[in-house]
């Protein structure tokens, strides 16, 4: 049986730090002469990420068995994405591994200084948003039942958003796994159809069309990948 351990490991992510360093060890390796194979003996040995190590290893094993690098690599599509694997072939096939591995490990340390400055600047909106859902549902849940008797002393029709508000509260503090079972349906529904063909098309076209210039910086954010992915090809 599957230790915890076992278990735990298949949902590790490798980090793009780690694989940034593994693709200019190698890329090194590879330009001082060394062959890829001895180099991924070397990768595997220096490889302090256990998720990177086993994934360096079967590519190993793969590369031993007469297969392109990579279509080794390619049999990972968890960690070496689609322009990664691409890459490598175009290296392989202009005979220029090396170089273009410095372009890929370059590529991912753009890509993550480019993810962690657009974090950075969604960390204030982030923090708004977050403290008014909880103002929200405190309101919904303490407040609104004290005023909800009130209402019901006065007697007579209450707006249309006021009956709303009262039962939201009533989820709230009545049926809150509801809401939870709501909740996470609606995140998993969300994620399930972002990852269809046509889901993340649609996806793609409401982010380009966001309001406070969201829609602008996402275009900016493509066309800059864009750029310097279609210059690393060539």
């Amino acid at each position: 049986a599957a230790s915890a351990g076992d278990i735990l490991a298949r949902f590790r992510r490798v980090k793009s730090d780690d694989l940034v360093i593994a693709s200019r060890q190698l890329s090194t390796m590879v330009n001082s002469g060394m062959s890829l194979l001895r180099s991924l003996y070397v990768i595997e040995e220096q490889t302090e990420s256990d998720k990177l190590r086993e994934v360096w290893i079967d590519v190993r094993k793969d590369v031993e068995a007469g297969l392109a690098f990579s279509d080794a690599l390619r049999k990972h599509p968890d960690v070496f994405n689609e322009l990664y694997v691409a890459m490598v072939q175009a290296g392989e096939t202009g005979g220029i591994l090396d170089q273009t591995l410095v372009r890929v490990a370059t590529q991912l340390e753009k890509d993550a200084a480019l993810k962690r400055q657009i974090k950075a600047a969604m960390i204030y909106p982030s923090l708004i948003g977050g403290f008014a859902i909880v103002v929200l549902v405190a309101l919904v849940t303490f407040l609104v039942p004290v005023f909800e008797k009130i209402f019901d002393d006065f007697g007579g029709d209450l707006p249309a958003i006021t009956k709303f508000t009262v039962w939201l509260s009533h989820m709230f503090t009545q049926r809150w796994y509801v809401m939870i079972a709501v909740i996470v349906g609606t995140i998993w529904a969300f994620r399930y159809w972002k990852r269809t063909d046509r889901g993340r098309i649609q996806w793609d076209r409401i982010k380009l069309k966001l309001p406070v210039k969201i829609g602008d910086i996402v275009q900016k954010v493509a066309l800059a990948r864009f750029s310097r992915t279609f210059s690393g090809l060539i």
